[in-house]
């Protein structure tokens, strides 16, 4: 090989890898075909219970969020409670339920782990969405609090209500440096006179599909929550639980069928076509479990070029909890002008539960219940 003929190959390969770095530098989500679409135009693979991972207490997932997120998911789903911390001051913890038997730590961590990925390299360019089921009737100026704590202000953004045309593309949320979409339950209306708080009443904008999943007859495209009543996005939940004990609880081996290409992309192409709605969010039991991010490529007309998947823990593998239900937080009452039935008009099953579903470890939840019999029966000849 001559001199002339290595020279013209290095600047070729040199050209190449200039290409590349400049598509990856326009990209928005990873792909520059997204940066026109705006949020009401695009799908976010996200994670149920996206803290409830391996080794911690009622597992729906097998690797923490920081894995998540490197792996693609762009939808973080997390329950916060109050719980007493060791210094007995009440603070926001992740847990399922009881926070006494299923603690997985501050909610500032998980905040913390996404300003750690929306500020890496990796995540300059990504838009991710926070969904948080808010059993602990935080407030406005607790959440506000967490995106300070954690640095994540400066890069919230809060749609003005009533607004459903005019919901930024991705690239220009990039370009503002506003990624981070947070939504929360069992908030009030935005208090008026006041300016727009960074965080989003979940129901005001995302209408979603049943929960409570123990057959495939369960995955109707109904709107669950708020009841037959649409919203600008749509959130799509894909799982089945199996029956412990009488209870709900989460299925990892289940999952490597549920979470199969055919399963997801028939489901969610089903509720596309009765909702007449892209589908914006689904949400799924063991994400590494099957095709749930090659699914969101194609819905998102992007080609899929997959990443090793983590390992997955052999003492994991069954992992999953006994599931209680507990009071469901009030979605925000429907806008003025709002269907108020929609499940009617799409002409599918409007059936749903109205507690939403916690997880605590089977194992663990058994121990309990056997000791709390066993104390009860003791308990009159102490």
């Amino acid at each position: 090989m001559n001199r002339l003929t290595i020279t013209t190959l290095a600047l070729v390969a040199i050209a190449t890898l200039l290409t590349q770095a400049k598509a990856q530098a326009q990209a928005c989500n990873g792909h520059a075909s997204l940066c026109s679409k705006p949020i009401t135009q695009v799908t976010f693979a996200g994670t149920h219970n996206s803290f409830a991972s391996a080794g911690g207490l009622g597992a729906t997932q097998f690797t923490n969020i920081s894995t998540q997120l490197d792996q693609g998911i762009r939808l973080i789903n997390i329950d916060i409670h109050k719980f007493n911390s060791s210094s007995g001051t009440p603070e926001l913890r992740l847990c399922h339920g009881s926070c006494a038997l299923g603690d997985n730590g501050p909610a500032i961590s998980a905040f913390r782990t996404i300003r750690d990925f929306l500020t890496s390299p990796a995540g300059s360019r990504e838009v991710v969405a926070v969904i948080v089921e808010n059993a602990a009737k935080a407030s406005y100026a607790d959440f506000a609090n967490l995106l300070s704590t954690s640095g994540l202000t400066p890069l919230a953004y809060s749609q003005p209500p009533g607004t459903p045309s005019a919901w930024p593309t991705l690239g220009d949320m990039i370009s503002r440096n506003k990624r981070l979409l947070l939504f929360a339950s069992d908030l009030p209306a935005p208090p008026a006179g006041q300016p727009l708080p960074l965080v989003m009443p979940h129901f005001a904008y995302i209408s979603e599909t049943p929960f409570q999943l123990r057959q495939e007859a369960d995955w109707t495209c109904a709107l669950d929550r708020p009841r037959g009543q649409p919203r600008e996005l749509v959130l799509v939940n894909h799982w089945l639980y199996k029956s412990v004990f009488g209870f709900d609880s989460p299925d990892a081996e289940n999952a490597k069928t549920v979470n199969v290409a055919s399963e997801l992309r028939t489901h969610v192409s089903r509720c596309e076509s009765v909702r007449k709605q892209k589908i914006n969010f689904v949400l799924v039991d063991f994400y590494e479990h099957g095709d749930i991010l090659q699914v969101v490529a194609g819905l998102n007309n992007v080609p899929y070029t997959p990443k090793p998947k983590p390992p997955i823990p052999t003492s994991a593998s069954g992992s999953g909890g006994i599931t209680f239900g507990v009071a469901t937080p009030t979605p925000t009452p429907p806008a003025a002008g709002g269907s108020a039935d929609a499940a009617a008009r799409s002409g599918t099953d409007a059936s749903s539960a109205s507690s939403a579903p916690r997880s605590l470890p089977t194992m663990g939840t058994i121990a309990f219940i056997l000791l709390m019999v066993g104390f009860g029966i003791l308990l009159p000849t102490l």
